[in-house]
């Protein structure tokens, strides 16, 4: 939902006030997922804890699709977010540049 937020910016003030405010919070949210994963590495699970924990978040993540999509006015359309979750989309490429820079 961020990223998309970030997409009106160059278009002039309540746009770019929106697209400055998501991308500090995209940042912030791309830094906390880091910190996820390096937290993870330091506490190694079995594969079973594995199977538990992917299922548990993507549980999670699949309400917070709508959660968010609520929060920020329904963006997006009931059609989009059934191919979200159906996993019909293109997913978002991972940022390794800015990961590499961030662990630094």
């Amino acid at each position: 939902m961020f990223r998309e937020g970030m997409k009106p910016a160059g278009r002039g003030a309540v746009d770019d006030a929106i697209a400055v405010a998501c991308a500090k919070v995209h940042g912030d949210e791309f830094e906390h997922k880091l910190a996820g994963i390096a937290g993870l590495a330091r506490c190694p699970l079995s594969p079973d804890e594995w199977t538990l924990l992917r299922e548990l978040t993507t549980a999670q993540m699949r309400q917070r699709i709508h959660m968010r999509n609520a929060q920020f006015g329904n963006l997006q359309s009931e059609t989009r977010i059934s191919e979200i979750l159906a996993g019909d989309i293109e997913p978002v490429p991972f940022d390794h540049e800015l990961a590499a820079r961030l662990l630094v």
